[in-house]
């Protein structure tokens, strides 16, 4: 695993656990900070086409 994978894991985790605690949230307001809310949006079409992959 490449350290930019480690780090959009990390941020995966991170953003999963904070809608998991507020699942009606928007991603704005379960980031709560702008530098997570870029972060999230930055990822986000990686984590989309992780989830697409064939397992």
């Amino acid at each position: 695993m490449t350290r930019a994978d480690q780090r959009l894991s990390k941020r995966t985790v991170s953003l999963v656990e904070r809608l998991r605690v507020n699942p009606l949230a928007s991603i704005p307001q379960a980031c709560g900070r702008w530098a997570q809310t870029r972060a999230a949006y930055a990822g986000r079409h990686q984590l989309v086409w992780g989830i697409r992959a064939p397992h």
